[in-house]
């Protein structure tokens, strides 16, 4: 958890994907498939997932898969394996002391690694496909819709069965596959099939380039060479994302976007949905109603005061 102190140590230059994702973004269950291939102890926080082992090769392909540009490391055996790899540079080594509860000095190493070829925004060799078998619920994309059958156990304890991986999942744990994206919607000229069969739909596209990435906290814009071409954006999805000079954003696999670039120049920012718009429209009207029933509350104790009672009446009428 101490990584997730990160951006307040470096002024909010760095991140950390755990403080980033935890339980915040559907993109949650993938950041800890990757945190267990370069983990000798991972958490493994979020259940019914298929974790790999320590794989440091793999491990760093999903990574660059990620957008992830560093690879922090603190276990002897950790560091060594990630000197082998020949995508990570090694750009800091600080060791610290420190004391713990009982008053002992420890001791511990951090190595920083930077991962290449990890950009952020790039162009598609192929079109998505469109997958004909899922949907943007979590069963359907990361969880697959039907559960296993319940063991004993857990018929005596009345629960289900187990989740098993989804669509977006198996994706994701196959680099075979990543060459063709998942696309729970699209244009109409990209491929529709099943899951399984999506990466035998392969829709090549020209050769393009990206540059000029400029991100803030809600934004992001970029220049392509080619219009029409898809780009990957490796941020989250979801719905609140718009793009200006793009069709899109698609969400795609593992859990990003794909804009299909109308112009030379795409922004994308951070907005409001049609159902923010509802929701304030309705606190809006929920706050008028409130008020005006304030008012009409308001009047009549007023009336109330300024009438006189029956027996008042009756009193002032007597001689």
């Amino acid at each position: 958890m101490a990584l997730m102190l990160l951006p307040y140590y470096t002024d909010g230059c760095v991140g950390s994907m755990e403080g980033l994702y935890f339980e915040a973004s559907s993109t949650t269950p993938f950041h800890f498939l990757t945190q267990s291939e370069l983990s000798t102890a991972p958490s493994r926080a979020q259940r019914e997932l298929p974790y790999n082992s320590f794989n440091i090769q793999q491990g760093v392909s999903h990574l660059q898969l990620l957008g992830v540009k560093y690879y922090m490391a603190t276990t002897a055996s950790a560091i060594e394996a990630a000197k082998t790899e020949p995508r990570l540079t090694q750009v800091a080594n600080e060791t610290f002391t420190y004391s713990d509860t009982a008053g002992t000095p420890q001791t511990t190493n951090w190595a920083v690694f930077e991962v290449a070829d990890s950009e952020l925004v790039v162009p598609l060799e192929n079109d998505p496909v469109v997958v004909t078998d899922a949907d943007d619920h979590i069963d359907g994309w990361v969880y697959s819709k039907e559960r296993l059958p319940p063991t004993e156990a857990q018929i005596e304890a009345s629960i289900q069965g187990s989740k098993t991986a989804g669509p977006a999942v198996t994706w994701f744990n196959d680099p075979t596959k990543w060459d063709v994206l998942l696309a729970t919607s699209g244009p109409e000229d990209w491929p529709r099939a099943t899951a399984a069969d999506a990466s035998s739909e392969k829709q090549p596209n020209p050769p393009s380039k990206v540059s000029n990435i400029v991100t803030t906290q809600d934004s992001i814009e970029f220049d392509v060479d080619k219009v029409g071409v898809p780009v990957l954006v490796k941020i989250s999805y979801f719905p609140n994302w718009h793009a200006s000079g793009a069709e899109g954003p698609y969400r795609v696999s593992p859990n990003f976007m794909v804009v299909v670039p109308t112009e030379k120049h795409v922004s994308m920012s951070y907005g409001y949905s049609k159902y923010d718009i509802l929701g304030w429209l309705a606190t809006i009207i929920g706050l008028v109603g409130l008020g005006g029933l304030a008012v009409l509350d308001h009047g009549r104790r007023l009336r109330d005061e300024g009438e006189p009672s029956e027996e008042s009446s009756v009193l002032s009428a007597e001689p």
